[in-house]
């Protein structure tokens, strides 16, 4: 079924993207100082992870697919910030506010999609998503334009907002999972609703075959030989 290949495609991008953020945020926060020293490098490998399996996700699937074709983009994306962070790992503590709003951008990108992908399934709830993904892009914003306003803590802050996303991605996750079970449902109940097949025509008359007596003129002949 359409909704279900739509569904099967969608969730698995939705959890492995929520896992490395949730996985992020709390790695930030059990060892900060640990984080701070080696921030390029976790970024990086972390970070180019994420668009590697974008940029395989986008060349494996059906190219019919009614998903919105942003895989490539956001792949190469993320790959590319993560080369950066990687080479230059250094100096990456520095713009580690902005990097951090990039990857709640591309978490927001990912949400907008989900929420476009359940309207397209008529799954009620999809408006959700999108005030996901519209808190998601505050938050980056937030880090990107306003760099200085948490101070030393920033990192604790960073943690905090890609816990969010990767928990409201997890939510994503199950929304995706309950639509699924209802259109499981649905297939099941279709067979005992379907209306009973209609009776087959007669078959028309043939040449050869000779037409059917009328019983009215059948009736008078009768009458008349009395």
């Amino acid at each position: 079924m359409q909704d279900e290949e739509i569904l099967k495609k969608v969730r698995n991008v939705t959890i492995v993207v929520a896992a490395i953020y949730l996985a992020l945020g709390i790695v930030i926060f059990l060892f900060e100082g640990q984080v701070r020293a080696l921030f390029g490098y976790i970024l990086g490998a972390m970070t180019l992870g994420i668009g590697v399996y974008r940029m395989i996700y986008f060349f494996l699937r059906q190219r019919n697919s009614e998903l919105i074709a942003s895989d490539l983009y956001l792949g190469v994306a993320l790959c590319s910030v993560g080369a950066v962070c990687m080479l230059r790992h250094g100096d990456v503590i520095v713009y580690s506010s902005f990097i951090f709003g990039i990857l709640l951008v591309a978490g927001a990108i990912i949400k907008m999609q989900n929420a476009i992908d359940l309207h397209h399934i008529d799954f009620p709830k999809w408006w959700l998503v999108l005030v996901f993904a519209g808190i998601s892009l505050v938050m980056a914003l937030i880090l990107m334009l306003n760099s200085t306003l948490f101070g030393e803590n920033f990192l604790r802050t960073s943690a905090v907002f890609l816990l969010y996303d990767g928990g409201t991605g997890i939510a994503v996750f199950i929304l995706f999972y309950v639509r699924w079970h209802e259109i499981k449902l649905a297939e099941k109940a279709a067979p005992l609703d379907s209306p009973a097949p209609a009776p087959e025509p007669a078959p028309a008359p043939t040449a050869g075959d000779p037409e059917p007596e009328d019983e009215g003129a059948s009736d008078e002949a009768d009458s008349s030989d009395e």
